[in-house]
């Protein structure tokens, strides 16, 4: 057993939420893999809604999304397996454990790291493709009529600012919508508020997870200078 009341807290605090990332892990992984090979996946959501009193309505379209689930399932075992070293690494104070606890960490956060700088740095480039898009969908009536279901989706009435007006002349906006943004300003302000949430969750994650890593170092420093290595 280590010694040392910070020690000892350490090891707690990595046991504890290396538990509840277990726990997490299972919940996502079990959901989404019984999601997947339910044929009958939105008959039962269905009824889990009813049972609910909940509306209804979205769970078709929740449905046609089903195979994407298996992303979930991926995150789901992979919460596990790290959750899983964390919490025996710690209560079994295994020193091989807590040192691919470590290493898995560390290239966790590299990979975090590395998708925040990419989604900061492509920012201007998804832009681009976005107004282009749009402009090429408010070049003839049957592009403007396809372009109907996303003014409804994000709330917005035009493709772009210079082509809003053309929209409203030609009543191509959906019922009482001539108020709302033109799309391209509606899903650039969207995509901007959502890559900012996600940034700071992002950044949150990392801090976490290099807490993590100290925390393992740390204990493995203990297990190793309280006598020879145990495996158990």
């Amino acid at each position: 057993m280590v010694y040392g009341c910070g020690n000892q807290l350490i090891k707690f605090f990595v046991f504890a939420s290396n538990f509840l990332i277990f726990t997490f892990g299972a919940v996502i992984f079990s959901i989404s893999l019984w999601a997947n090979l339910d044929t009958k996946f939105s008959i039962h959501l269905r009824e889990y809604f009813n049972s609910l009193n909940l509306d209804d309505s979205y769970v078709e379209e929740l449905a046609k999304y089903q195979a994407s689930l298996w992303v979930l399932v991926a995150i789901g075992a992979l919460l596990l397996f790290v959750g899983f070293l964390g919490c025996c690494g710690a209560c079994s104070e295994n020193s091989v454990l807590l040192t691919l606890y470590g290493i898995i960490l560390f290239i966790l956060t590299l990979i975090q790291i590395g998708a925040i700088v990419m989604a900061l740095m492509s920012r201007p480039e998804f832009e681009e493709i976005v107004l282009k898009a749009l402009k090429y969908s408010a070049k003839d009536d049957l592009r403007r009529k396809q372009l109907l279901p996303i003014e409804k989706a994000f709330q917005c009435c035009g493709a772009t600012p210079d082509t809003k007006e053309l929209f409203i002349q030609l009543n191509e906006c959906p019922e009482g919508f001539t108020e709302y943004p033109d799309c391209y300003t509606a899903i650039t302000d969207l995509f901007s508020q959502k890559s900012e949430i996600l940034a700071v969750v992002g950044l949150l994650l990392i801090i976490i997870q290099f807490f993590g890593i100290i925390f393992s170092c740390v204990l493995c420093k203990a297990f190793r200078e309280r006598g020879p290595a145990y495996y158990a």
